[in-house]
């Protein structure tokens, strides 16, 4: 994961790397401010690409970003889905006895 973020993402130099973190920090206060919780890790994914979008467009990974950002939307909805499933079935198999 670290290699894909300081890396495969967008090539980082020191002040790109300094802004990523700075904005992490910004969003992951205010969220804390507001009684939220936030996920480290996609806060400091999202503000690299807002880095490359806004800095470095031709350097940004669209591809790699798309994906993660792809991989964000999915993962709760594939989890939601398996959960209902096993929950009927475990619910069938608990009326079956």
């Amino acid at each position: 994961m670290l290699g894909r973020i300081g890396h495969d993402i967008l090539p980082l130099d020191v002040q790109m790397a300094a802004t990523a973190q700075f904005s992490k920090a910004l969003a992951l206060s205010g969220a804390n401010i507001l009684g939220y919780n936030a996920s480290i890790n996609q806060t400091i994914v999202a503000a690299l690409i807002g880095v490359g979008v806004t800095q470095h467009e031709n350097r940004l990974n669209r591809t790699i970003a798309r994906n993660i950002i792809i991989n964000w939307t999915l993962s709760p909805a594939l989890g939601l889905g398996v959960s209902m499933i096993l929950t009927v079935l475990a619910h069938a198999a608990s009326a079956a006895r």
